[in-house]
C-alpha cells in the first residue's frame, strides 16, 4: 500500500509539473498576445493621434478660408454695386451729351438763320455780328472745352 500511495503522488507530481507546465505555456502565450496587443494599441493611439491633428489643421485651414471667401464675396459685392453706380452715372452723362448735342444743333440752326438773314438783308450785316460773334466763340468754346452756356 505504501507502494501504492508513492505511485500515486508520483502520478500527481507529473501531473502537476505537466499542469504548471502547460500554466507557464500558456501564460507566456497570453503575455505575448498581451504586448502584441500593447503594440498594437500604441500604433492605434499614433495613428489616432496624428489623424486628429490632421483634422484639427484641417478644420482652422476651413476657417481661415472661410473667413477669405467672405472677405472676397464682400469685395465682390462691393465693386458690383461700384459698377452699377458708374453705369448710372454714364448713362446720366450719355443723357447729358444727349442734350448738349441737341441744344449744340439748336443753336447751329439759329445762327444759320440768322446768318441767312444777314445774307438776305445786307443792311443788317454789321449790328447782329456784333450780337452773334460772341455767341458763335462761346458755341465754339464749349464744343472745345465741353461746357454749354447752361453750365
Amino acid at each position: 500500500m505504501q507502494k501504492l500511495v508513492q505511485q500515486k503522488e508520483s502520478e500527481w507530481r507529473e501531473a502537476q509539473e505537466l499542469r504548471n507546465k502547460s500554466l507557464q505555456s500558456s501564460l507566456k502565450e497570453k503575455e505575448r498576445q498581451l504586448n502584441n496587443e500593447k503594440v498594437r494599441f500604441r500604433k492605434l493611439k499614433e495613428d489616432f493621434e496624428y489623424n486628429l491633428k490632421l483634422l484639427e489643421e484641417r478644420d482652422q485651414e476651413l476657417q481661415r478660408y472661410d473667413a477669405l471667401f467672405s472677405q472676397v464675396r464682400n469685395i465682390n459685392s462691393s465693386r458690383d454695386s461700384e459698377i452699377s453706380d458708374l453705369k448710372v452715372h454714364l448713362d446720366d452723362l450719355r443723357l447729358k451729351l444727349l442734350h448738349e448735342e441737341k441744344a449744340k444743333e439748336e443753336l447751329q440752326r439759329h445762327y444759320q438763320q440768322v446768318l441767312n438773314f444777314i445774307n438776305l438783308h445786307p443792311g443788317f450785316k454789321f449790328l447782329p455780328m456784333l450780337i452773334v460773334t460772341p455767341f458763335f466763340v462761346l458755341l465754339r468754346s464749349s464744343c472745345t472745352t465741353g461746357h454749354t452756356m447752361q453750365d
